[in-house]
């Protein structure tokens, strides 16, 4: 894609990566396409088909509220260990608007069927987030991004593959902005450095400033030092450097805005670039 990424967008993506979770809320081949689909069909079909638990049902019965919340997502997590797709496909299927409720469900059972394959979770949940409207949200494209972050944290270099077997070349820039943004998010947690540098080998322009801001965005948000990502970010492409600098520079200015102005002066950046980035410091 030669579009670029309008500069809010991965910010949406970092905050829902690190924020909305259960606990803050309650080119591959035609043959490999197909039983990706194929496997999310049966799979939509058993959730649809499959009766809802009797607990489930129970406890969706019960008056709003935080014991609710918890007996319903108790409820879903049991289901899920017998019928994963099945859970996830009630989950996904829930009424729009979004609540923080309703996204805790999708997130427990998400992630809980990440951890445990990541691979089935993700082939489910893409068969459903495939099929959304582009550019907007639901709780299949929470639940995709959502196990696809847990997925590309356990084995990285897996999700990756499944991506560029699985994910269309021509996909949308919506599709690949959730991709790119969630396998950088989740392996960023798990090894910055090398989340970076495969970020720092991708073709298309957008998809490399996503994974590049989607690394920087989590480490920061994490609570990590500015200062312990800054030496990563130097080598990478021009573009992707001023815009990892815009991030890192004003978080480690908070602490010690001379070290970190001292640092933006050494970068291989315009003076005009460098008097931007500067700016965000004081």
């Amino acid at each position: 894609m030669n579009t670029t990424q309008k500069p809010g967008t991965w910010i949406a993506m970092v905050v829902l990566t690190v924020v909305f979770t259960p606990q803050a809320w309650a080119a591959g081949s035609s043959s490999s396409k197909s039983a990706v689909s194929a496997t999310s069909a049966k799979a939509v079909v058993s959730a649809s088909s499959s009766a809802i638990p009797e607990a489930l049902q129970k406890a969706l019965a019960l008056p709003e509220g935080k014991d609710r919340d918890k007996a319903v997502k108790d409820a879903a997590l049991e289901w899920q260990k017998s019928d994963p797709a099945a859970a996830l496909g009630w989950a996904v299927a829930l009424p729009l608007p979004m609540t923080p409720s309703n996204y805790g469900f999708v997130a427990a059972v998400s992630q809980t069927w990440a951890e445990r394959d990541g691979p089935a979770a993700v082939a489910f949940a893409w068969g459903c987030f495939s099929k959304t409207k582009a550019n907007s949200f639901s709780y299949a494209k929470s639940a995709f991004h959502l196990s696809l972050v847990r997925w590309s944290k356990s084995d990285p270099k897996a999700a990756v593959a499944w991506a560029d077997k699985t994910v269309p070349a021509d996909s949308s820039k919506d599709v690949m902005f959730w991709v790119y943004g969630s396998l950088a998010g989740g392996w960023g947690r798990k090894d910055p450095a090398t989340a970076l540098a495969w970020a720092a080998t991708l073709k298309d322009d957008t998809n490399r400033q996503t994974a590049v801001s989607s690394v920087v965005g989590v480490y920061l948000k994490e609570g990590n030092k500015p200062e312990g990502i800054a030496p990563l970010v130097e080598k990478l492409p021009h573009d992707n450097l001023k815009s990892a600098a815009m991030m890192i520079a004003p978080a480690w200015a908070k602490k010690d805005a001379s070290k970190a102005q001292a640092w933006v002066g050494t970068l291989s950046l315009s003076a005009a670039e460098k008097a931007e980035i500067l700016a965000k410091t004081k």
